[in-house]
């Protein structure tokens, strides 16, 4: 069967893929470190999800990004060579862009 995922409201989403992926911390302060977490990331049919762990109903979910509030989806040419397969996502999300 298809994997679902039951959000906070009780409706149960679709889950189209899932996987590991390093996230890069968003910059919000110009006094903030560029840091990289390993993160599980949920990808349903409104939205990307990801959590600090693989199992989704114990662990908290530390972001979500809308699929209708992206605006971009563009590869990245990092000098580490370590992390291939590098993307960016930019989002809208109430007037603020990331």
């Amino acid at each position: 069967g298809k994997m679902q995922l039951s959000s906070s409201n009780g409706a149960d989403q679709e889950i189209l893929k899932t996987s590991w992926m390093t996230k890069r911390s968003q910059l919000k302060s110009r006094f903030s470190f560029t840091n990289y977490k390993e993160r599980w990331f949920v990808l349903s049919r409104t939205s990307l999800m990801y959590f600090d762990s693989i199992d989704t109903s114990r662990k908290k979910e530390k972001g979500r990004v809308q699929l209708k509030d992206i605006r971009f989806v563009e590869k990245v040419n990092l000098k580490d060579e370590s992390r291939s397969h590098t993307f960016q996502v930019g989002y809208q999300e109430n007037s603020q862009e990331y």
